[in-house]
């Protein structure tokens, strides 16, 4: 015990660890543009908690400067993370405006018995669905175990990540499908009794390179190019495998105006939520037209495999 003190207590021992303390708040706040920076900026949440963890260790060893840095860095993630993501206390309320409900399913994510999962999506009772990386080979199950019940659909089937398919308990009155290179963006509109609800929704390629990042941003450009004129209560789904609070979501809903269903996220040992270096990577957004009432994920048969969000209109008199 005395030798680890001892070693920690070195001022070169010290001023290096000061330095990787804060070289590692530099680099997840004000991420470069570099691959293996960027991957380790999505584990903001993940960082925190080894910060936390560090600040303990070093008041038991009795590293006072340490033990501060540490602190500090632990409160300026915590900030950070709580500024970059929906952090509501709670969600909206229930009105008596209209409410639309949405589950947004991704097909690769369904690692157990599909026909379990699918059971259990049909006992739900969702206005939309909508399923990200269709391939013809999931319109059997989905035709049997769903259409009767959503008698509205579109589908744009791919042998890629990229193929969409929505069903819908309401009619699906117009549909726009518009493209950035070779991926497809849909953009329809439900009309639920006597309102009007738009709803955006696309895949997204993983930023591993920089490539696929620029990829990304062109990608969330396209989208808020066509949603900047738009006066509808619109919602925007989809698996954007990004963080919410990297630059990209971050310009994305600043461009929009959007708001994030999610209030947050913690990571878990959970296997089904990706383990304890699991991320935040699907997505339901929406506009001031709209307020989210509740927001969660969708588990079968201990397998996640996609999100699920409640909204209802804004009442009239708080819209500016």
């Amino acid at each position: 015990m005395n030798s680890i003190k001892n070693f920690f207590k070195s001022k070169i021992v010290e001023n290096v660890l000061l330095f990787f303390l804060l070289l590692g708040v530099m680099i997840t706040i004000f991420t470069p543009n570099l691959p293996f920076l960027t991957g380790g900026a999505d584990l903001a949440n993940q960082t925190m908690i080894c910060y936390l963890g560090l600040s303990i260790l070093f008041m038991i060893f009795g590293m006072r400067r340490l033990m501060i840095v540490a602190m500090i860095s632990t409160a300026i993630f915590a900030f950070f993370l709580k500024e970059t993501t929906n952090a509501r206390i709670k969600y909206a309320i229930p009105n008596l405006s209209e409410k639309i409900t949405l589950n947004l399913i991704n097909l690769s994510s369904i690692d157990s018995d599909p026909i379990k999962v699918f059971n259990n999506i049909a006992k739900k009772s969702f206005d939309v669905m909508i399923f990200q990386e269709y391939t013809p080979n999931w319109s059997g199950i989905i035709e049997e175990k769903l259409l009767n019940s959503y008698p509205n659909s579109i589908s744009l089937p791919r042998i890629d990540v990229y193929g969409l398919k929505v069903i819908s308990k309401y009619p699906i009155i117009s549909c726009d499908t518009f493209y950035y290179e070779e991926i497809p963006i849909l953009k329809f509109n439900i009309q639920k009794n006597k309102s009007l609800f738009s709803v955006v929704t696309a895949y997204f390629p993983p930023p591993i390179n920089k490539a696929a990042r620029e990829t990304d941003t062109e990608e969330l450009n396209l989208i808020a190019a066509h949603l900047r004129k738009n006066t509808d209560p619109t919602i925007v789904a989809g698996v954007f495998n990004m963080v919410p609070w990297s630059q990209e979501i971050q310009q994305f809903k600043d461009q929009t105006e959007l708001i994030d269903t999610r209030s947050g996220y913690i990571p878990s040992m959970d296997k089904s939520s990706g383990g304890i270096f699991g991320k935040p990577v699907t997505h339901i957004f929406y506009n001031r037209f709209l307020e989210c009432t509740n927001f969660n994920i969708s588990r079968a048969d201990n397998d996640e495999y996609g999100i699920e969000a409640f909204f209802q209109l804004q009442d009239n008199d708080l819209i500016k």
